[in-house]
């Protein structure tokens, strides 16, 4: 105790035994999230990315429940999945520098590949052509402007803060990931009838 502090006792015991705000929140055994973007790469830069957005909690908002899945390649969508699909089609109307190139819906997430062009789809868009051509998007401004609409359509927000996105740097890794697009939905469903 200092010799200035002129406080009751009881007042200077309940500080000394009261944590912090911050002793309590490094205690805490909070949930950390890792950065998920690669630091200094230009994500508006030309190439092939591969992203994954999540549902709030995982929760399975995006297939009909209890629905057997006859069609794997076609699953059975939910009224919110319908919305995400239109979404997610819609994607190279508003954005003349990103094409969609696969996807696929499942019950608490969806896959994306999409490739961002250098000068969009056409280097000298034409004249009469009313849509506005300074729409070059990075991918999160694509990711945010997909998620925002989807929840508005809804009327709630479904999504995860965030999404987790990959840069296809080869052949190779694109040809990876096409194929896990294709074959998740098939996955699930051999695992949910088995």
């Amino acid at each position: 105790m200092r010799a200035d502090d002129i406080r009751p006792y009881k007042e200077r015991s309940i500080e000394m035994s009261t944590p912090s705000f911050q002793q309590v929140l490094m205690n805490m055994d909070l949930r950390i999230r890792k950065k998920n973007r690669i630091e200094g790469y230009d994500y508006s830069s030309r190439g092939a990315y591969f992203i994954t957005i999540c549902v709030e909690e995982r929760t399975a908002f995006l297939w009909e429940q209890g629905v057997e899945i006859v069609h794997p390649d076609q699953p059975p969508l939910s009224q919110y999945g319908l919305i995400v699909d239109t979404a997610i089609r819609q994607i190279a109307e508003h954005y003349d520098n990103i094409v969609l190139d696969r996807y696929c819906i499942m019950p608490d997430h969806v896959h994306m590949i999409v490739f961002i062009l250098p000068n969009g789809k056409n280097h000298f868009p034409p004249v009469d052509d009313e849509r506005i051509y300074s729409t070059h998007a990075t991918i999160q401004t694509m990711v945010g402007s997909m998620k925002r609409w989807v929840s508005k359509q809804i009327g709630f927000p479904i999504w995860q803060k965030s999404f987790h996105d990959r840069i296809l740097f080869n052949q190779e890794e694109y040809r990876e990931v096409c194929q896990y697009v294709s074959e998740n939905p098939m996955k699930l469903s051999m695992h949910s009838t088995g």
